[in-house]
């Protein structure tokens, strides 16, 4: 996607720095992180998802991200991210890790972020 610097924290982790400010002057960097699931251990948080009916298939990987908004004035808000919605996880934006999802997740934060 354009517009990003990505810089790659671990294997399966980046930051995406978006290089463009917000009408308030606002920075943007959004963490990706690839995680690997495992239903065959009942107890894991993807299995626990998929048994309750909150995912709709097991998918071996997803992605999750956090936000980070800098204001400029030594404050970083965590908002903007379409997998938190009020406290809550948004299970509509729990995705399974394919390069078209992480550019899904990446467009839909942007939106939120030039609307703020």
């Amino acid at each position: 996607m354009k517009n990003f610097k990505i810089e790659q924290l671990a294997k399966k982790r980046w930051f995406y720095k978006y290089e463009k400010k917000n009408k308030r002057g606002e920075n943007l960097i959004i963490e990706v992180c690839k995680v690997e699931c495992d239903f065959e251990d009942k107890s894991s948080i993807p299995s626990l998802w998929y048994k309750h009916g909150w995912i709709k298939k097991k998918f071996a990987s997803y992605w999750s991200i956090s936000t980070y908004i800098d204001d400029g004035k030594g404050n970083c808000l965590g908002v903007c991210n379409p997998q938190h919605t009020k406290g809550q996880i948004d299970f509509d934006w729990i995705l399974e890790s394919t390069d078209e999802n992480k550019e899904k997740l990446l467009k839909e934060v942007v939106k939120r972020f030039n609307n703020r």
